[in-house]
């Protein structure tokens, strides 16, 4: 199976946030899209990291 099947399906949208939105924001934000990560973006919108499920279980 190649990765393009995979977003043929799902979808290829790719949601972000920026590193001042709060923790609780970005998980309503996932939650809503059925989604288990997303990037983070810096002031410029340059990728500044990403923010997944298990980061956000392992603080809790």
């Amino acid at each position: 199976m190649k990765v393009a099947v995979i977003l043929n399906t799902k979808g290829n949208e790719v949601f972000s946030v920026k590193k001042t939105e709060t923790v609780c924001d970005t998980v309503k934000l996932m939650g809503k899209h059925k989604i288990g990560s997303i990037t983070v973006v810096d002031e410029q919108g340059a990728i500044a990291g990403i923010l997944t499920e298990r980061d956000v279980l392992c603080c809790v």
